[in-house]
């Protein structure tokens, strides 16, 4: 039973990597929400409006990621970095 449960819901750090993996080193993640599924929201802060845009081209072409949507992209802080909010599922 926990072996089919384990394969029905992978851990949820396994949906977080895939996601981290296509991030740019330049991108800091300020918040995940992941549910069992796989669907996820985050935020991360980037230096362009631009980046986000590109990002959202990034995670369509991959097959990790379906659902892709830019939520909102909004300046944050006096520093002149963007936070960028992303609604996407990540596959299993």
């Amino acid at each position: 039973a926990y072996q089919s449960f384990k394969t029905q819901y992978p851990p949820l750090n396994s949906y977080s990597e895939k996601l981290k993996s296509q991030l740019p080193t330049s991108a800091s993640l300020k918040s995940l929400s992941i549910d069992s599924k796989g669907k996820a929201n985050f935020q991360v802060e980037m230096s362009k409006p631009e980046d986000g845009y590109q990002l959202v081209e990034v995670l369509n072409k991959s097959t990790n990621f379906s659902s892709v949507k830019l939520v909102t992209i909004s300046k944050s802080g006096e520093e002149g970095k963007y936070l960028i909010n992303m609604d996407l599922i990540i596959s299993k």
